[in-house]
């Protein structure tokens, strides 16, 4: 099967926008069963030399049924990063995302809702093997240290659970669903052309809706032409971003040559120095 690449954001905002596959993908990384999910999508435009992008944050509210039968509405935020320093944008809309007026889902009652937060990183976090890691809250009594398992709206939302995928680190293991589902993912599946995916095996039937819509975006031209200038707008970024280190690097250079200087400039004086002490002692016939 030839789908389009979801590393690219225009093709995961594509995937993500269908409330039937947002909501398979994010029910197999959470591990919850969702009765309900209303998309939320969050955009901004921005310049970025002759070109205006958007910016697009996904974000869901949804209905989640737990394993014990009980119901809680959730936000769930979803983000897709290429490169760590987007983790000070994570920071910044988190934040946003906690001041946020309460939102309407479910029973149509108005509340701030707690947080889940699902990171597509298309990068290695160092010392951290895992395909995908769960970052997820105990509440333990600090005195017995025993788990709390009842939960509190005070705690769930000021505080949230967090999920992180490593795309560079996807392998070719199929042991369990979210390994099945990643599969959509994995780079090892790159053609020549780098805005297409192919997958050779077949991939269950629960996972088949999503495989499909990015075959559809695969062949989708307007798409295409989105995805050539969303390279084009990254090799700039990249560009930008070479040029800012070199001039780091070069400032930094300059620096440590003027520190050098000075260090030699204090050692001179201070030889000097001594010499006037030798001499002013030889005077005094010491």
């Amino acid at each position: 099967m030839i789908i389009a690449n979801p590393i690219y954001d225009s093709v995961f905002k594509y995937l993500m926008e269908d409330n039937r596959i947002a909501k398979v993908i994010i029910s197999t990384i959470i591990e919850e069963e969702i009765s309900e999910i209303e998309l939320r999508p969050q955009e901004r435009t921005t310049l970025l030399g002759v070109y205006s992008i958007q910016i697009y944050r996904i974000d869901f509210a949804v209905r989640i049924k737990n394993r014990k039968g009980e119901y809680k509405n959730v936000l769930i935020e979803i983000q897709k990063a290429g490169y760590p320093a987007d983790i000070m944008r994570f920071r910044k809309y988190l934040g946003e995302q906690y001041i946020k007026p309460d939102v309407t889902i479910g029973n149509g009652k108005e509340r701030a809702l707690p947080i889940i937060t699902i990171y597509f990183l298309g990068f290695e976090l160092n010392g951290i093997e895992s395909q995908a890691v769960k970052n997820n809250r105990e509440y333990i009594d600090a005195i017995t240290k025993e788990e709390i398992e009842e939960r509190n709206d005070f705690i769930e939302q000021l505080t949230h659970d967090s999920y992180v995928i490593q795309i560079p680190r996807l392998k070719p293991q199929r042991r369990t669903k979210l390994e099945w589902l990643l599969r959509v993912f994995d780079q090892s599946c790159k053609r020549d052309d780098r805005y297409i995916l192919e997958i050779k095996e077949e991939l269950p039937d629960e996972f088949l809706p999503v495989a499909q819509r990015l075959e559809r975006a695969a062949m989708d031209k307007e798409l295409r032409d989105k995805l050539e200038l969303e390279e084009e707008v990254e090799k700039m970024i990249k560009q930008q971003e070479r040029e800012h280190l070199e001039a780091i690097e070069e400032k930094d250079k300059t620096i440590e040559e003027k520190n050098k200087t000075i260090m030699e400039k204090d050692k001179a004086i201070e030889e000097k120095e001594r010499l006037i002490e030798q001499l002013q002692r030889k005077l005094r016939g010491e």
